[in-house]
């Protein structure tokens, strides 16, 4: 487990006139205090056995952690944390036991076994479950027959409980005459008056009905495993998306730790108590200083720190406030909070991607080979350097396997709600959990099994209750529900479902997941365009035609475009000229699906509209 350092410009000296590095650490591993930690660097420090380091304060405040380490001039920031993460408990081990009761018996398993027994242990509870719910419903089911038994035979109920002198009398008449058992005569005579009512007959008659269907669905459960585990699948489910959270705590992937080279630095380090300290309130109030021996080269005592910007621990990375852009054309580049400059000359390319980076570290880039391959944010180049495109930063394996980058984007905060849309060339949808991202190796994961001749043609992230809407060349629009009876979830070893089949001449047009409340907006290549409300659309099944959503002016005009239509963004249509327009979404008419829509883009002789892209 590591610490969180980043690296700081500050202001040092008396007059806080010069700039310096410092390293500034907002988190210490799990059970590590603060002050014996801080201790620890200071004696360090002071026996020579870390370098680069001039000054050495506590900052903590009801904000947060804040220990601030100010360093020497020409010292790699780089060298100072890892000599931190050797010597002291910045970076430390937490061992874990996978110790289950099995059989009654305490076992140590791997983590195959562990998912395997409680696994086991789940179907068991469930079979248990369901035999208590399937016995409670006979009972009750039981009884039900009886009272409407009584109340189809009402007269003859009435006539022996008038005559009857006692009621053990009136229980064995009951019986003898309906052919009841003893316990269904029991909930007779306990029966209120209103149940003779007709709207108590019909709320019994439907519980009868109601209980007879659940007990044979219980018996199916109980006789057939494979329903018992479909059950199964979908009460995980159930659970995960209920009390699913976000993991707190970063897992990056690090080279083995040298521990020859760390017990070394361990040595001497047992006691602490000789460390110079001189703890003392700053008159500023900003924290506790620990005072270090002076720089016998610049015989310059530790100086205050004061606010400014902060950079990541690598100056040549960017910040967490920094914004990274990807363009129509491919290039990536970040550039930092303020007003940046255009990155080309010319209106031929265009911002498709625009995201502030924040605390992420990995951007998430799927190619049109169904790869998912993770590109470190360090790696990203700033504005204004040489340009690169994506694919440019992906593996070698990945540019020799990928023709195109199909999506890129971060991995969501609430990814445990949100599910991936794959859909190929060839009408294939699949649809796995964003989770299936995590732990992306940089020889990247396969997440969609593709045919030869079929490629990854659109990635959208979606969640249950929205819809999708997938469009053809020809005008053609499907709307699915996505649920798992539409669009069920799937492995990563799933090949898919064909969706839809194409047409002769036919392409996909666009893949959108949207609210069912919301609009798409369809425009075709000749520059004519529309809203559509997408629930103006019949909701399809797999391999279904449509509905035709577009009717053009030409024969020789198509459908180029599909996306979300959202109240005030902006559209940017792209033409084979590399020519965009730029038209606002609340500008387009609202049309039906039985119209042409109105022409949105003034197109030159031989011009066509080949691409179209939300940018706000």
């Amino acid at each position: 487990m590591r610490g969180v350092a980043r690296v700081e410009t500050v202001h040092i000296g008396k007059r806080r006139q010069r700039e310096g590095q410092a390293l500034v650490i907002t988190e210490l591993p799990y059970q590590v205090n603060k002050s014996a930690w801080i201790e620890k660097v200071a004696e360090l420090v002071n026996q020579g056995r870390l370098e680069g380091i001039s000054d050495l304060r506590d900052e903590s405040d009801r904000n947060g952690m804040r220990v601030v380490i100010e360093l020497k001039r020409d010292t790699n920031p780089r060298k100072v944390v890892a000599e931190l993460y050797q010597h002291t408990a910045l970076q430390t081990n937490f061992g874990a036991i996978m110790l289950a009761l099995v059989d009654n018996k305490p076992t140590q398993l791997s983590l195959r076994q562990l998912l395997e027994e409680f696994l086991r242990f789940r179907e068991e509870t469930l079979t248990r479950q369901y035999s208590n719910e399937l016995e409670q419903s006979q009972k009750r089911l039981h009884l039900l027959s009886g009272l409407l038994v009584a109340l189809n035979n009402l007269d003859a109920v009435i006539d022996i409980l008038r005559n009857a002198p006692d009621g053990t009398t009136a229980k064995a008449s009951l019986q003898e005459r309906l052919e009841i058992s003893d316990s269904q005569a029991d909930s007779i005579l306990a029966m209120p008056m209103r149940r003779l009512t007709g709207l108590e007959r019909q709320k019994l008659q439907t519980e009868h009905e109601e209980l007879e269907t659940r007990i044979n669905q219980l018996q199916i459960l109980l006789s057939d495993r494979n329903e018992l585990m479909k059950s199964l699948k979908k009460e995980l489910r159930s659970l995960k998306r209920q009390f699913g959270d976000e993991r707190r705590t970063r897992i990056v992937s690090q080279p083995p730790q040298n521990q020859e080279t760390r017990r070394q630095g361990d040595k001497g380090d047992k006691d602490s108590r000789g460390t110079r300290l001189a703890s003392k309130e700053n008159k500023d109030n900003k924290g506790t200083t620990v005072a270090l021996k002076e720089d016998k080269a610049t015989k310059k005592k530790p100086s205050s720190i004061s606010d400014s910007f902060s950079l990541p621990l690598f100056s040549t990375t960017p910040t967490e406030d920094s914004v990274l852009e990807i363009t129509h054309k491919g290039y990536i580049y970040w550039h930092p909070p303020e007003p940046k400059t255009k990155v080309a000359s010319n209106n031929k390319d265009f911002a498709i991607y625009t995201q502030v980076i924040g605390q992420r570290e990995q951007l998430l880039i799927i190619t049109d080979s169904g790869k998912a391959y993770p590109l470190a944010v360090k790696d990203i180049p700033l504005e204004g350097n040489l340009q690169k495109t994506v694919m440019s930063l992906l593996s070698g394996s990945a540019q020799r396997d990928s023709e195109r980058v199909v999506a890129h984007f971060f991995l969501p905060q609430e990814k445990n709600k949100l599910d991936l849309i794959f859909l190929t060339e060839k009408g294939k949808i699949k649809r796995p959990p964003v989770s299936e991202l995590e732990g992306l190796g940089n020889r990247g994961l396969a997440l969609v099994k593709l045919k030869e001749d079929d490629r990854l043609s659109y990635v959208c992230l979606a969640q249950e209750k929205q819809d999708l809407a997938i469009a053809t060349t020809g005008g053609r629009i499907l709307r699915f529900a996505i649920d798992d009876a539409q669009i069920p979830l799937m492995g990563r070893s799933a090949q898919g479902n064909q969706i839809l089949r194409l047409r002769y001449g036919e392409n996909l047009a666009g893949c959108v997941a949207i609210a069912p409340n919301e609009n798409l907006l369809l425009v075709s290549m000749q520059g004519y365009g529309k809203r559509l409300p997408i629930s103006s659309l019949r909701l399809a099944k797999l391999g279904d035609i449509g509905t035709q959503a577009m009717h053009f002016t030409s024969k020789t005009d198509n459908l180029a475009a599909m996306v979300a239509a959202r109240s005030g963004t902006n559209i940017i249509l792209l033409t084979n000229s590399d020519r965009c327009v730029s038209i606002s979404v609340d500008s387009v008419v609202m049309g039906s699906k039985d119209s042409t829509g109105d022409r949105v883009a003034k197109l030159k002789s031989e011009e066509a509209i080949v691409f179209a892209q939300v940018v706000g």
